[in-house]
């Protein structure tokens, strides 16, 4: 199974030898349409909605979230440490 494997390898290894000048403009080809076809702009139809009316309403939404969590972690970290300094001093 391994001189198979090894005998596949080294076959496209011959080809990629062979091939090096042609892979490497087909990559550089590659990359350069990708970069052209990314930095165009993107256009939305005309709906009538504000987007950034939603985005501002998600990111609140988010952060009241967020606020719940780290809140109720504190509060946690709160009683946990009452607790402890509450048997210590019963003890």
């Amino acid at each position: 199974m391994f001189s198979m494997v090894k005998s596949d390898f080294k076959k496209v290894s011959s080809l990629v030898s062979r091939f090096k000048a042609s892979l490497l403009a087909l990559l550089l080809l590659c990359f350069v349409f990708l970069a052209n076809s990314g930095s165009a702009a993107v256009i939305l139809p005309e709906t009538g909605v504000d987007m950034t009316e939603y985005i501002t309403a998600g990111i609140g939404a988010m952060g009241v979230i967020v606020a719940a969590a780290l809140g109720g972690y504190i509060a946690f970290l709160l009683i946990r440490k009452a607790f402890r300094w509450l048997g210590k001093a019963i003890g």
